[in-house]
Protein backbone atom coordinates (compact mmCIF):
# COMPACT_ATOMS: atom_id res chain seq x y z
CA UNK A 1 0.00 0.00 0.00
CA UNK A 2 1.38 3.42 -0.91
CA UNK A 3 2.07 6.03 1.78
CA UNK A 4 -0.74 8.33 0.55
CA UNK A 5 -3.29 5.50 0.71
CA UNK A 6 -2.13 4.57 4.21
CA UNK A 7 -2.44 8.16 5.42
CA UNK A 8 -5.88 8.63 3.82
CA UNK A 9 -7.21 5.40 5.34
CA UNK A 10 -5.77 6.22 8.76
CA UNK A 11 -7.36 9.68 8.63
CA UNK A 12 -10.77 8.14 7.85
CA UNK A 13 -10.36 5.79 10.84
CA UNK A 14 -9.46 8.76 13.07
CA UNK A 15 -12.47 10.80 11.90
CA UNK A 16 -14.90 7.88 12.28
CA UNK A 17 -13.70 7.05 15.79
CA UNK A 18 -13.88 10.71 16.84
CA UNK A 19 -17.46 11.04 15.58
CA UNK A 20 -18.52 7.78 17.29
CA UNK A 21 -16.97 8.88 20.59
CA UNK A 22 -18.60 12.32 20.45
CA UNK A 23 -21.98 10.76 19.61
CA UNK A 24 -21.66 8.42 22.59
CA UNK A 25 -21.45 11.42 24.94
CA UNK A 26 -17.70 11.80 25.39
CA UNK A 27 -16.20 15.23 25.77
CA UNK A 28 -13.74 16.50 23.15
CA UNK A 29 -10.62 15.37 25.03
CA UNK A 30 -11.93 11.83 25.50
CA UNK A 31 -13.06 11.66 21.88
CA UNK A 32 -9.63 12.82 20.68
CA UNK A 33 -7.92 10.19 22.88
CA UNK A 34 -10.14 7.46 21.50
CA UNK A 35 -9.56 8.63 17.93
CA UNK A 36 -5.81 8.84 18.50
CA UNK A 37 -5.76 5.25 19.83
CA UNK A 38 -7.68 4.09 16.76
CA UNK A 39 -5.30 6.00 14.48
CA UNK A 40 -2.21 4.41 16.00
CA UNK A 41 -3.78 0.97 15.78
CA UNK A 42 -4.78 1.55 12.14
CA UNK A 43 -1.32 2.79 11.18
CA UNK A 44 0.23 -0.27 12.77
CA UNK A 45 -2.06 -2.59 10.84
CA UNK A 46 -1.79 -0.71 7.57
CA UNK A 47 1.99 -0.55 7.67
CA UNK A 48 2.20 -4.18 8.76
CA UNK A 49 4.16 -3.50 11.91
CA UNK A 50 5.13 -6.46 14.03
CA UNK A 51 3.26 -6.76 17.33
CA UNK A 52 6.17 -5.56 19.52
CA UNK A 53 6.89 -2.61 17.22
CA UNK A 54 3.20 -1.72 17.26
CA UNK A 55 3.20 -1.71 21.08
CA UNK A 56 6.22 0.60 21.11
CA UNK A 57 4.52 2.98 18.65
CA UNK A 58 1.40 3.03 20.84
CA UNK A 59 3.38 3.74 24.00
CA UNK A 60 5.20 6.62 22.32
CA UNK A 61 2.02 8.23 21.01
CA UNK A 62 -0.43 7.45 23.78
CA UNK A 63 1.30 9.40 26.56
CA UNK A 64 -0.34 12.83 26.74
CA UNK A 65 1.22 15.78 28.51
CA UNK A 66 -1.01 15.47 31.58
CA UNK A 67 -0.11 11.78 32.04
CA UNK A 68 -3.64 10.62 32.93
CA UNK A 69 -4.02 8.29 29.98
CA UNK A 70 -0.51 7.00 30.65
CA UNK A 71 -1.67 6.01 34.16
CA UNK A 72 -4.65 4.16 32.71
CA UNK A 73 -2.43 2.27 30.28
CA UNK A 74 0.01 1.51 33.11
CA UNK A 75 -2.89 0.03 35.11
CA UNK A 76 -3.88 -2.09 32.09
CA UNK A 77 -0.30 -3.30 31.73
CA UNK A 78 -0.12 -4.15 35.46
CA UNK A 79 -3.38 -6.11 35.18
CA UNK A 80 -2.10 -7.98 32.11
CA UNK A 81 1.16 -8.86 33.86
CA UNK A 82 -0.58 -9.97 37.06
CA UNK A 83 -3.42 -11.93 35.42
CA UNK A 84 -2.16 -13.07 31.99
CA UNK A 85 -4.83 -15.81 31.70
CA UNK A 86 -7.75 -13.44 32.35
CA UNK A 87 -9.70 -11.59 29.68
CA UNK A 88 -7.70 -8.48 28.75
CA UNK A 89 -8.83 -4.97 27.73
CA UNK A 90 -8.35 -4.38 24.02
CA UNK A 91 -6.65 -1.36 22.51
CA UNK A 92 -7.83 1.18 21.71
CA UNK A 93 -9.72 1.56 24.96
CA UNK A 94 -13.39 2.48 24.86
CA UNK A 95 -13.62 6.19 25.84
CA UNK A 96 -16.03 5.52 28.72
CA UNK A 97 -13.84 2.69 30.04
CA UNK A 98 -10.76 4.90 29.59
CA UNK A 99 -12.36 7.61 31.73
CA UNK A 100 -13.21 5.12 34.51
CA UNK A 101 -9.79 3.53 34.25
CA UNK A 102 -8.06 6.92 34.49
CA UNK A 103 -10.05 7.75 37.63
CA UNK A 104 -9.24 4.35 39.13
CA UNK A 105 -5.54 4.64 38.27
CA UNK A 106 -5.25 8.00 40.02
CA UNK A 107 -4.84 6.26 43.41
CA UNK A 108 -1.47 4.92 42.25
CA UNK A 109 -0.02 1.61 41.13
CA UNK A 110 1.04 0.58 44.66
CA UNK A 111 -2.61 0.58 45.74
CA UNK A 112 -3.54 -1.50 42.70
CA UNK A 113 -0.73 -3.98 43.37
CA UNK A 114 -2.21 -4.53 46.83
CA UNK A 115 -5.71 -4.91 45.38
CA UNK A 116 -4.47 -7.39 42.80
CA UNK A 117 -2.82 -9.36 45.61
CA UNK A 118 -6.22 -9.55 47.35
CA UNK A 119 -7.72 -10.84 44.10
CA UNK A 120 -5.00 -13.50 43.84
CA UNK A 121 -5.92 -14.73 47.34
CA UNK A 122 -9.60 -15.19 46.43
CA UNK A 123 -10.58 -18.49 44.82
CA UNK A 124 -13.82 -16.90 43.63
CA UNK A 125 -12.17 -13.92 41.91
CA UNK A 126 -9.47 -16.14 40.40
CA UNK A 127 -12.08 -18.39 38.81
CA UNK A 128 -11.24 -21.44 40.92
CA UNK A 129 -14.74 -21.63 42.45
CA UNK A 130 -16.63 -21.28 39.17
CA UNK A 131 -16.47 -19.58 35.80
CA UNK A 132 -16.28 -15.97 37.07
CA UNK A 133 -12.94 -14.16 36.94
CA UNK A 134 -12.32 -10.60 38.09
CA UNK A 135 -11.90 -8.59 34.87
CA UNK A 136 -10.38 -5.15 34.96
CA UNK A 137 -13.78 -3.74 33.95
CA UNK A 138 -15.28 -5.41 37.02
CA UNK A 139 -12.43 -4.49 39.38
CA UNK A 140 -12.60 -0.74 38.78
CA UNK A 141 -16.25 -0.53 39.87
CA UNK A 142 -16.30 1.37 43.22
CA UNK A 143 -18.65 -1.10 44.92
CA UNK A 144 -16.46 -4.02 43.96
CA UNK A 145 -13.33 -2.26 45.23
CA UNK A 146 -14.97 -1.60 48.61
CA UNK A 147 -16.09 -5.22 48.95
CA UNK A 148 -12.65 -6.48 47.87
CA UNK A 149 -10.81 -4.30 50.37
CA UNK A 150 -13.22 -5.20 53.20
CA UNK A 151 -12.58 -8.91 52.72
CA UNK A 152 -15.86 -9.71 51.00
CA UNK A 153 -14.27 -12.15 48.56
CA UNK A 154 -12.57 -14.97 50.49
Amino acid sequence: MQQQQIEATALRVFEAEYIMAKNSGCDTVQAMESARCALIEALGVLKGLKTQENKEVKKRWLVPKNGTTAQAIELCDLYKATFPRFSQPEMPLNPVFLKRLTEAASVGMDVWKKRFELVRKSDFLMGKAGKFQASLHWLIQPGNIVKLESGGYP
